[in-house]
């Protein structure tokens, strides 16, 4: 890592250029020539890597390894060791001559069903035959956005790949379209001539990938962490390496070419989530292999945050729907039945509206579709009335009257139930069971194996109540919080894992850290356990906090209307961050004294010893000394 920074002249120029250097140089600070702690374990559970190489005539190549859980480690926070003994990499690899040129290598190791991932650049050492060592100059996490989900069922050394199984060429032949056009994640290496190799994750709905021609893709350049290490690689350096990896077929395309970014495309904001930035990729050359490895993976679900690719209307067109009914669930809760002139798209159980509630557009909301997914004369909406809104919950029990019309997306499903599930668990906690309840419509018109557990503060809470057991009779069960002997129990309920079962949960952000920590106790998969939250605590249950910054020697006072996190950048502090919803785990940061009141959705159990995300958790006493 260079004294002025982790930044090289690219990425100051693209940051520059953008308008984001203060936000770079904040998100920046997670970069260290150190694995970070709580990823030293997280790299030797994983069974997949993707390498980035620069061959004897500059071009890169991206090549993705598979292996049994180990073959990967850190040795300490400096060393990452590789056993390539027996994993899926093939000998006709362009990684093998590669390193024998240039040491320089990106790396990212990744979990693609718990959406984690860590970047890692340095330089290669020949231990033995099989055994190399990664240096590591630049380590630090990336957030999980645009990751579709997908779980490894089976992963073990296959038949030994012989050189006639890979072919090459320059043209892109009509499977390589197929699965260029299919694809929703692939990889891309990219480098520095004096800084090295780097190596980064692509993900988006199949068919965001372009293909402009035999030779040429284009690719979207969505919002992201704004260091752009990847588009500052660009600017001084157009080579570039793309791996796709067909998951269905077992397959692997390594394109090598170079990179050109087209910093303003008019009229695509919806195909590139506002930024209007795609970067064109020219192929040279092309290397398809067979996966030489007996590897299976399960698909999940897609990234909540990938936008949409198809262009036409009828993909992204909004909706005007009417309100044709109000009606009071409870004290809190009013429910919306929204109906059109024209029949209502499709949905899946767990979709959500985006409702626009403002001329401006400054506040949109989202509310899932509650109604049943076979029922189309409709959709059904509840919203509850809470007393700090900024402006969403009271607009809706306040200023939308019947008749009025909403401004509505098209329905987007960022909680899909997992189709092949023997039997689903279903946890709800208050407002929370709107999309739980589509999801209970869905399982008993298909006739899947479900239960479902509802929980609220009080019986009076408990909406929907008689059409609950109206439609799933004896699977449901209900709870109330205030009541000792009627409270959910779930450790009871979470007790005995079964792999073929999947858990879904929504509501508030304690029933959701709940089911997760007792899940991870009892050894259930990550990739059985689904949640959407429904927001962090409100500030009236937040206190103040008396805060020791350690390293840096100083004392602050967060109030209760303020994060950690804004309270240090609002003080001139820099800290890496993006989502500010406990999500992305950039804003982690080391806790040495006091106890802190996890809110987030990311740490799990282990991590949470000893660290925080400081942009939504607090302290449970009132005092913290954090590591910065």
């Amino acid at each position: 890592m260079s004294q002025s920074g982790p930044f090289h002249k690219g990425e100051l120029e693209v940051q520059t250029k953008l308008g984001v250097s203060d936000i770079a140089r904040s998100n920046g600070t997670v970069i260290s020539n150190r694995i970070p702690g709580a990823a030293l374990n997280f790299i030797s559970q994983q069974s997949m890597v993707i390498l980035g190489t620069t061959d004897i005539n500059s071009r890169i190549w991206s090549s993705v390894i598979f292996g049994h859980t180990g073959f990967i480690e850190a040795l300490d926070p400096s060393t990452v060791k590789i056993d390539f003994s027996n994993t899926s990499i093939s000998i006709t690899d362009p990684f093998w001559s590669n390193i024998q040129s240039n040491k320089q290598v990106g790396m990212i190791v990744i979990e693609l069903g718990s959406r984690r991932r860590l970047r890692i650049n340095g330089t290669v050492e020949k231990i033995s035959e099989y055994i190399y060592h990664i240096i590591i100059d630049q380590a630090y996490p990336n957030c999980p956005q645009y990751i579709q989900r997908r779980h490894i069922l089976r992963a073990k050394k296959g038949q030994t790949q012989n050189k006639s199984s890979d072919i090459c060429g320059c043209n892109l032949n009509k499977n390589q379209h197929n699965i260029i056009s299919e694809a929703d994640t692939f990889f891309v290496s990219s480098a520095h001539p004096e800084q090295g190799n780097d190596v980064s994750h692509r993900g988006g709905k199949p068919g965001f990938v372009q293909i402009i021609n035999k030779n040429q893709l284009r690719i979207p350049d969505y919002p992201g962490n704004n260091m752009f290490n990847t588009l500052g690689n660009f600017e001084l350096n157009p080579a570039a390496g793309i791996v796709f990896i067909d998951f269905i077929n077992k397959k692997v395309l390594q394109l090598t070419g170079t990179a050109k970014v087209l910093w303003y495309i008019e009229n695509t904001d919806m195909e590139t989530a506002g930024t209007l930035r795609f970067w064109q990729f020219d192929i040279e050359s092309w290397r398809e292999s067979n996966i030489s490895f007996d590897i299976e993976w399960e698909y999940l679900d897609a990234s909540p945050h990938n936008p949409e690719v198809n262009k036409s209307d009828a993909a992204n067109k909004a909706l005007d729907l009417r309100v044709d009914q109000i009606i009071q669930q409870s004290n809190k809760v009013k429910s919306f039945i929204l109906k059109s002139d024209e029949t209502l798209p499709e949905f899946e159980a767990g979709s959500h509206l985006e409702v626009t509630l403002s001329d401006d557009n400054a506040l949109i909301k989202h509310y899932s579709i509650l109604s049943n997914p076979d029922i189309l004369t409709h959709y059904e909406i509840a919203v509850l009335e809470q007393p700090d809104s900024n402006g969403g919950s009271y607009a809706m029990h306040h200023d939308i009257k019947q008749g009025d019309i909403l401004n509505c997306s098209m329905p987007r499903n960022e909680f899909t139930l997992y189709k092949k599930a023997e039997h689903s668990i279903l946890i709800a906690g208050g407002i929370g069971l709107t999309p739980i309840l589509s999801m209970v419509e869905n399982l008993e018109s298909r006739q899947q194996s479900y239960e479902l557990h509802y929980s609220a503060r009080t019986v009076s809470e408990l909406i929907y109540k008689d059409r609950i057991k109206g439609i799933a009779g004896d699977k449901c069960t209900f709870y109330t919080s205030a009541d000792r002997d009627s409270r959910l129990n779930l450790d009871t309920l979470l007790s005995k894992p079964k792999t073929a079962t999947h858990v879904y949960v929504c509501g508030p952000i304690r029933l959701i850290n709940a089911v997760r920590e007792i899940s991870e106790i009892n050894k259930w998969s990550d990739t059985n356990i689904h949640f959407e939250s429904f927001g962090i605590n409100t500030i009236n249950d937040n206190t103040p906090i008396e805060l020791t910054l350690k390293r840096s020697d100083i004392k602050l006072a967060v109030p209760t209307d303020k994060s950690i996190l804004d309270h240090l950048l609002d003080n001139g502090i820099n800290i890496a961050h993006q989502c500010k919803r406990g999500e992305c785990g950039l804003c982690v940061t080391t806790v040495l004294e006091g106890a802190p009141d996890h809110k987030d959705v990311f740490l799990n159990s282990e991590q949470r010893r000893n660290s925080m995300c400081i942009c939504v958790s607090r302290a449970k006493q009132g005092n913290l000394t954090l590591d910065l």
